[in-house]
């Protein structure tokens, strides 16, 4: 109920204080390997970034969009 709501909305509050604190990678770093090891601090978090950093299966979408 409300309870466990409020615990949920405690429990990504403190992930994503924790992820801002844990700083920016350089330009030249794989978002995606720092998710690899960092997704047991936030879990949450780790499964949005797999799905906005993954490398899409196809070009077609993007071809189409210069074309």
């Amino acid at each position: 109920g409300a309870e466990h709501t409020l615990q949920l909305d405690q429990a990504i509050a403190c992930e994503l204080q924790g992820y801002l604190q844990a700083g920016t990678l350089d330009t030249e770093e794989d978002p995606l390997g720092w998710w690899k090891p960092s997704q047991n601090l936030f879990p949450r978090l780790s499964i949005l970034a797999k799905k906005y950093l993954c490398i899409p299966a196809t070009r077609a979408s993007s071809e189409r969009v210069f074309s």
